[in-house]
């Protein structure tokens, strides 16, 4: 494997914090006072929102963590920590499918069910 030096690591771990810093302001400045103006759908909308927050901040902490554990730590850490974030990532893509779900039974349930926004085939039986 060929040697990466520290400060390539540390210039990673900088931009990914840059990163991390951005997609904060746009999730609580911007999306946040977007569903302000989310009258009923606000209830249905907002924990989707937030569970697809939550995978892209693990997804940025991956080469922030990652490369300072590099710089720090030894190598073994390294791979413990990349195990966790995975791991943290499978989790936070189950519960998303989970809420995608749930956002799917209610607006099936608001729309009268799967038939409702159907044309007609003209053929019986279908």
């Amino acid at each position: 494997m060929r040697e990466v030096s520290d400060d390539f690591l540390l210039n990673m771990a900088e931009v990914s914090a840059a990163l991390i810093g951005l997609f904060m302001v746009g999730v609580f400045f911007f999306a946040d006072t977007g569903f302000r103006r989310l009258d009923q759908a606000c209830g249905i909308v907002e924990p989707y929102f937030r569970a697809s927050t939550r995978i892209v901040l693990v997804l940025y902490a991956l080469p922030l963590g990652l490369s300072l554990s590099l710089v720090a730590l030894e190598p073994v850490w390294s791979q413990v920590l990349f195990a966790l974030l995975s791991l943290m990532l499978l989790a936070a893509n189950l519960d998303t499918a989970a809420r995608i779900r749930a956002v799917a039974r209610v607006r099936l349930a608001q729309t009268g069910g799967p038939e409702a926004g159907r044309r007609p085939t003209g053929r019986p039986g279908r």
